[in-house]
């Protein structure tokens, strides 16, 4: 006898052209909130972070999601009920899984190393945009720390915003959806590699911590507690960023 699927009788979107359309408008909204900041940035004379002016992207895609996963039948005000009745036991969901997203982090950092010592200027060729990312991103962060209110603007972004939006829709729409009718590796695999093309220049360095944010959703299907695991992440990660 097969496993039950874990995720039989989960609202989630049927139809998968619809699905893909979905997030086709997702990057769409992304993209465009970038663009379209420019506008008050140039009337200000004021230069936005891409960090900053991504916080309308994040917001609108949480807004779509939510949107999307109410007209599908779920109730957030239930939702919003269980969230705060068992944020604590999230929590420590979330804490026990901190490692082994380190150990993912490892692992790929002792492959990139292999690959470097292996390859030399070939694969650092190949690693230059990442490289080039990871700079910027290292340089924006570092000089919004230099500003109490920008710095706790990029914490409620990286910590709060960003995780909710995107676990919203690339684990409980995308994930799930697929889940429902197929197999674990190609679900995860296929909202993985949408997951990382969302994140540009850092797309090679994405995808697995997106197969395992899918892996740990699979494992306690508890959308708080990836949420919370994933803004422990991305705190970690701006600690980094700024001291290191």
């Amino acid at each position: 006898m097969e496993p039950k699927n874990p995720f039989e009788g989960i609202q989630t979107y049927g139809n998968f052209g619809l699905l893909w359309l979905f997030a086709v408008v997702i990057l769409a909204i992304q993209v465009a909130s970038l663009l379209l900041m420019e506008i008050p940035a140039r009337a200000l004379g004021v230069k936005f972070d891409t960090y900053e002016a991504s916080i309308p992207g994040f917001i609108l895609t949480a807004l779509a999601s939510w949107s999307l996963l109410a007209d599908l039948g779920v109730s957030w005000r239930q939702a919003w009920s269980d969230w705060q009745a068992n944020a604590l036991a999230d929590l420590r969901k979330a804490l026990r899984y901190l490692p082994g997203y380190a150990g993912v982090l490892l692992g790929m950092g002792l492959v990139l190393a292999a690959a470097y010592y292996i390859w030399d200027d070939s694969f650092a060729a190949l690693m230059k945009h990442v490289s080039a990312s990871g700079a910027d991103q290292e340089a924006s962060v570092k000089a919004m720390a230099f500003s109490a209110p920008r710095f706790a603007l990029l914490l409620l972004l990286a910590c709060v915003a960003a995780p909710l939006a995107e676990e919203l829709f690339f684990r409980r729409i995308v994930f799930a959806s697929l889940r429902a009718r197929k197999g674990f590796w190609f679900s995860a695999l296929c909202s993985s590699l949408l997951f990382a093309l969302f994140h540009g220049g850092g797309a090679p360095v994405t995808l697995l911590p997106g197969v395992y944010f899918c892996w740990v959703y699979e494992k306690e299907r508890r959308l708080p507690a990836n949420v919370m695991l994933h803004g422990l992440v991305n705190f970690f990660a701006v600690l980094f960023r700024t001291f290191s």
